[in-house]
């Protein structure tokens, strides 16, 4: 019961953050891509590239929460608090 607590709330904030990402990468959000864990990517590769990552971070987000939950929900993926007591 616990661990598919955590996996929805992971799906949650993925399924959040995840679109956020990919808006704030094709709007060059500047309150985006000056945070100091953004800005460590950013100085490294550059902003054009910095974009383009965290466009693919945040399409690679979106589809673990849109796959995963669907997979959760119908019984695929088997967690380990189902298999032991």
């Amino acid at each position: 019961m616990r661990a598919s607590i955590v996996l929805a709330g992971l799906e949650a904030s993925c399924l959040l953050g995840g679109p956020l990402s990919i808006l704030a990468s094709f709007y060059n959000w500047n309150w985006f891509f000056e945070q100091r864990n953004v800005r460590f990517v950013v100085n490294l590769i550059g902003r054009t590239k910095a974009r383009f990552f965290y466009a693919l971070i945040g399409l690679l987000l979106s589809l673990f929460a849109l796959i995963g939950a669907p997979l959760l929900v119908f019984g695929y993926i088997v967690l380990w608090d189902d298999i032991m007591p």
